[in-house]
């Protein structure tokens, strides 16, 4: 195949450190629903989960929350990079649930396999922030689609993230209301976090 891996993931979308240094296995959904596979020991896993991704990713886009979301990011004079392909790889750290690789015209969306689905890792946040894994889901979108808005640095995406919130709370009422509150509160608090530790 004259697809370059090594290209697209390291050059192309320019990985910073841990990732060049993973053997990453990656599974991409192409436009036409078939998925293209490397350097995977466990291929059918793999593209299941890129599936399983892709499909996250095309529900929240399609969703009303989605929608607004670009309305809002739109409204703010930001361009999304275009991705050109939603997927799954091995980034090997356990501590990113999905992430975008873009050389800042273009990218991939990426889950977290490693053995683990973007499904339970997100249950897995959601206990942690005592919130549901839909109201977990939206948030990581959310997050991983502000970055492909060109917001690079943690701390400026999570400030991003949590004036979005706060918006969406302020425009909703009951249950909503309080979810997006919940919501804004996580990111201001992993936006002091990420600006403690300088990222």
């Amino acid at each position: 195949m004259s697809f370059n891996l090594s290209h697209l993931l390291h050059q192309e979308y320019r990985l910073k450190p841990p990732y060049q240094a993973h053997p990453m296995g990656v599974s991409l959904v192409n436009s036409d629903g078939t998925i293209d596979t490397y350097k995977s020991d466990t291929p059918h896993a793999h593209a299941r989960e890129a599936q399983n991704f892709s499909n996250r990713i095309n529900n929240y886009l399609s969703s009303e929350e989605g929608r607004n979301f670009i309305s809002y990011t739109r409204q703010h004079h930001r361009r999304f990079i275009d991705i050109k392909r939603i997927g799954t790889a091995d980034h090997g750290n356990p501590s990113i649930v999905a992430a975008v690789h873009h050389n800042g015209l273009e990218g991939v969306l990426l889950s977290n396999y490693d053995g683990m689905t973007f499904d339970e890792r997100i249950e897995q946040m959601a206990q942690q922030y005592q919130i549901s894994p839909n109201a977990m889901a939206e948030y990581v979108i959310t997050h991983e689609l502000t970055h492909a808005a060109g917001y690079n640095t943690e701390a400026e995406t999570e400030g991003y993230v949590k004036t979005y919130f706060e918006e969406r709370a302020r425009l909703s009422l009951g249950p909503e209301r309080e979810k997006y509150q919940q919501l804004a509160a996580i990111a201001q608090e992993r936006e002091q976090e990420a600006k403690e530790a300088g990222k």
